[in-house]
């Protein structure tokens, strides 16, 4: 009897354990680490494991400020500047990121190196920057493909970041191959399809676009992406009903 009470309890434990989020995991970590660090302010592990908990509540200006002490006190320490190049790119502190990302690469850290040439790509987009973003994601791909460990998912959003490069350098072949790729690796994403309704859109054929958005809406009907091109979709082709009055005389 004793021995089935300890496997019900086990059980327990782990059905308690399940029903818990990662945002009630970092809430409730978030006290006993502050408590801890108090103790031994010097700590870059508790500055590292606040920082996580404050990512899990999306809290990111106080996640990037224990990512610095981190800094500050383990320059090495893991994966600190994919973590904070990214932070500072949620908080749409571009040049931050830039900067940081850019030094780890020139420092060679190799374990990290797809990952911050991926950051460096849309960070690049975001400064206006299209041809070094079209390098470091071209970059991040090649990478990818030697770790075969992450091809798949590294190449679906990498082919589809090249993509909308491409496409906001007009070079619509390039754009239309690398959402293609992106497409063929991941059929079910909603946004893919909604980009190559784009795509087309921008060579002025939404008759080619149809099908694509079509299909972005019925994979997600809440799709931010499919229901902004839906938008632009139903101004072209009222635009395209409506008669031109110049035309008449």
């Amino acid at each position: 009897m004793k021995h089935r009470k300890r496997k019900r309890n086990r059980r327990t434990s782990r059905k308690r354990l399940g029903e818990l989020n990662l945002q009630d995991l970092g809430e409730k970590s978030i006290p006993i680490l502050e408590k801890k660090l108090a103790q031994d302010p010097n700590s870059a592990e508790l500055h590292n494991h606040l920082a996580t908990a404050y990512l899990l509540q999306e809290a990111y200006e106080k996640a990037v400020f224990h990512l610095e002490k981190v800094r500050d006190l383990d320059p090495e320490y893991p994966s600190l500047n994919v973590r904070l190049s990214t932070a500072y790119a949620v908080l749409q502190k571009f040049p931050e990121a830039k900067a940081i990302a850019s030094a780890a690469l020139e420092r060679g850290s190799c374990d990290e190196t797809e990952k911050l040439h991926y950051i460096l790509g849309r960070v690049s987009i975001q400064l206006s920057e299209y041809e070094a973003a079209l390098s470091h994601f071209q970059t991040a791909l090649d990478l990818g493909i030697e770790d075969a460990a992450r091809k798949d998912a590294a190449d679906v959003d990498i082919n589809f970041e090249l993509g909308h490069t491409y496409l906001l350098l007009n070079k619509f072949e390039l754009a239309h191959e690398h959402f293609q790729k992106a497409l063929a690796q991941n059929p079910d994403k909603s946004f893919l399809h909604a980009s190559v309704a784009l795509l087309y859109m921008k060579q002025g054929d939404i008759d080619a676009a149809e099908p694509y958005l079509i299909e972005a809406l019925m994979l997600d009907p809440e799709c931010s992406a499919a229901q902004r091109v839906l938008e632009a979709f139903n101004e072209e082709r009222e635009k395209q009903s409506t008669p031109d009055k110049t035309e008449a005389f």
